[in-house]
């Protein structure tokens, strides 16, 4: 029997419990670093397209999607005028979302 892969997307809940949720920024803050990240990691030798790219984080929760924004600010050699604000966006959530002891 072959063995097949199990893709853990339908099991990553997007959206973190209320209040942390709001707190956090809400549906603006997800849109905002899904499209930030996309635009960080696509002029770079991505073989993924802009569309793929917000694709992949946009599944994953606030705090998760702030730190994956932050990682490839610090990997991309040419940081888009869309990344400062999400940049610091992305700070506030990870700052936060360790205050409220969010994981």
């Amino acid at each position: 029997m072959p063995n097949r892969a199990i893709t853990a997307a339908p099991f990553i809940k997007r959206e973190l419990s209320e209040p942390y949720e709001t707190l956090l920024g809400g549906q603006a803050a997800h849109h905002l670093l899904a499209t930030a990240f996309a635009d960080v990691l696509h002029p770079s030798e991505s073989r993924l397209s802009p569309d793929d790219l917000y694709d992949l984080v946009d599944a994953l929760p606030l705090n998760q999607k702030a730190e994956n924004l932050l990682a490839a600010i610090e990997l991309a050699p040419v940081r888009p005028a869309s990344a400062a604000e999400a940049n610091r966006v992305a700070k506030q959530i990870v700052r936060a979302a360790r205050n409220l002891g969010v994981s």
